[in-house]
């Protein structure tokens, strides 16, 4: 899971014993993943964005359902061809919280590996005389993945697993998105890791001569007669009926054919964000915020609209690390300079006055 700078010291560990010090008298959520050795795909495979788990995938997938440990409760999951994340919450007043999130993970582990030997034992019984390293059927299906490896291993999951303690709602639903996310994001990466390559420079005559930009998604949103939208939401707008009228209007733009750029900061800009995933056939220009590195990973929520080609991420090389009013501010110059550019391309402004919602316009190219 990629975690950016800011968020590694407050939130991540390799292993539990190195925030023995956080108070769990009122309680914890773990984000957890365990691994196959050596990263064996056997639980399946995935196909259009989702898993589809092979009989071995099956019986895990049921075993970290069923699995029970006091004071462990399980909320998200996802199983993968050869790793699976969970989500734990460990509840208050334990008196050792700790080993109640070892035992549950222990227990998994130690149960599916079991599971895993009798499975593979018993394909090797059935497919006595068959070729070297094709399981039972896998000639006769090809579409069909294998429920196990013929060739047994001593064990079936990496030693320990790795754990990150989540401390905030923020963080904890971004673990949520990455769960739900995952087999999307697996795809991606193995199928079509073109949708995911950082392309650099971009060349397009609405960056200005001499500005380096990096980019992933759909490039082709930056063609000189596309309508770009520069958006701004203040922070003021901080209700959930201003927030709401305020997007409802910028979505009335997209209809007309408009392609909102932004840098998505704001409560009011990020609901706005939200809703675009959520539309169907809605195109988007997100400017990031910190730099763009060579290892850049989009975050999980916007992984279907870079696969449906309606997204393009845009990032520069280098960036602040202290992202003030200043940076703000140098930001929104940036994107509303990039609208202009584009044929009836401009920028609105939205801000809360003692009546409701002000509406600004700036400048139509």
């Amino acid at each position: 899971m990629r975690l950016s700078k800011k968020m590694k010291p407050a939130y991540a560990s390799a292993h539990h014993r190195r925030y023995r010090s956080y108070d769990y008298d009122r309680g914890a959520v773990v984000f957890a993943t365990v691994v196959t050795e050596p990263r064996r795909r056997l639980f399946g495979r995935v196909v259009e964005g989702r898993m589809a788990l092979s009989a071995l995938g099956e019986r895990v997938a049921a075993a970290l359902q069923s699995q029970r440990t006091e004071g462990v409760a399980l909320h998200e999951w996802v199983v993968m061809p050869d790793h699976a994340h969970f989500l734990l919450h460990l509840k208050p007043g334990q008196r050792e919280p700790l080993r109640a999130l070892g035992s549950f993970v222990g227990g998994f582990k130690s149960y599916t590996t079991r599971l895993y030997w009798e499975m593979a034992h018993e394909e090797a019984r059935t497919t006595e005389g068959a070729r070297p390293g094709l399981s039972a059927g896998a000639g006769r299906n090809p579409g069909r993945t294998p429920p196990v490896v013929c060739a047994i291993a001593d064990t079936l999951w990496q030693a320990g697993y790795h754990d990150w303690l989540c401390i905030s709602r923020r963080f904890i639903e971004s673990c949520r998105a990455y769960i739900a996310y995952n087999p999307l994001k697996y795809e991606l990466q193995h199928n079509r890791p073109e949708a995911l390559r950082i392309r650099e420079p971009i060349d397009s005559p609405l960056l200005a001569d001499g500005e380096y930009w990096k980019g992933v998604g759909a490039t082709n949103l930056l063609d000189p007669q596309a309508r770009l939208l520069a958006v701004r939401i203040s922070r003021r707008v901080d209700t959930a009926a201003a927030i709401a009228a305020a997007v409802a209007r910028i979505l009335r733009g997209v209809d007309a054919g408009f392609i909102p750029v932004c840098g998505f900061v704001s409560p009011g800009e990020r609901a706005l964000r939200d809703a675009l995933i959520a539309l169907p056939g809605a195109r988007f220009i997100q400017v990031e915020v910190e730099a763009m590195p060579v290892d850049y990973r989009p975050a999980s929520p916007l992984l279907p609209a870079l696969q449906e080609g309606r997204l393009l991420l845009l990032g520069r090389p280098e960036a602040t690390d202290l992202f003030d009013r200043a940076a703000c501010l140098a930001l929104n110059a940036s994107i509303l300079a990039l609208a202009r550019r584009s044929a009836g391309g401009m920028g609105c402004y939205a801000r809360l006055g003692p009546n409701g919602l002000i509406w600004h316009s700036e400048g139509q190219s």
